[in-house]
């Protein structure tokens, strides 16, 4: 499947709608009289374009996507990773980049708490995390208030590479960003 030509059918209720008064009431306690586009923080990957991996490469299809919907798209960005001759807007698409360390154990986990602190100062309409490791914020992420969605795009945790505390925090992850009514599992 080729992810480029891919041109997804209108839902409503999913950037095509904007947020309605009682939609932004509900969600803030404020009411504003002004429709405004779905905003959508993303969490959990490395950044793009042309950062290797699945999930940058998901969501490099996705993210534009999204914006020629109608969304704000904000991708939350490990700074070691996210080029910087893309700046700070590509296709639409916002970055901020966020600090990481380069550590395999280490990078992911602490980015992904960066970004839920950062997504909580910023209110989006929904933080999308990628991948079960970045999920196991999930909770800290609703328990601040925040709309959180989970795209799983495998299990992590049989791959060798990983160590024992590594695939339990892995399947952590898994249960705390599955764990709601809602499932978005990743691939074709």
């Amino acid at each position: 499947l080729n992810m480029s030509t891919v041109r997804p059918e209108p839902v409503e209720g999913l950037c095509f709608d904007r947020l309605s008064t009682n939609e932004l009431a509900n969600k803030s306690g404020r009411i504003s009289n002004a429709s405004r586009p779905l905003k959508v923080m993303m969490l959990g990957l490395r950044g793009f374009p042309g950062v290797q991996g699945g999930v940058e490469t998901h969501a490099e299809h996705l993210c534009p996507l999204l914006v020629e919907m109608g969304c704000d798209v904000t991708v939350l960005a490990r700074s070691p990773y996210q080029p910087a001759e893309i700046g700070r807007v590509w296709k639409g698409v916002k970055f901020v980049p966020l600090w990481a360390p380069k550590s395999k154990g280490l990078e992911a986990i602490l980015h992904s708490f960066l970004g839920v602190l950062y997504a909580a100062i910023k209110r989006p309409d929904v933080l999308h995390i990628q991948a079960i490791g970045p999920a196991i914020m999930t909770l800290p992420a609703r328990l601040l208030g925040l709309r959180v969605v989970v795209t799983h795009h495998g299990p992590d945790y049989d791959r060798q590479k990983w160590g024992r505390f590594a695939r339990w925090v892995l399947q952590t992850g898994e249960r705390f960003g599955i764990a709601r009514d809602k499932l978005h599992l990743g691939g074709p």
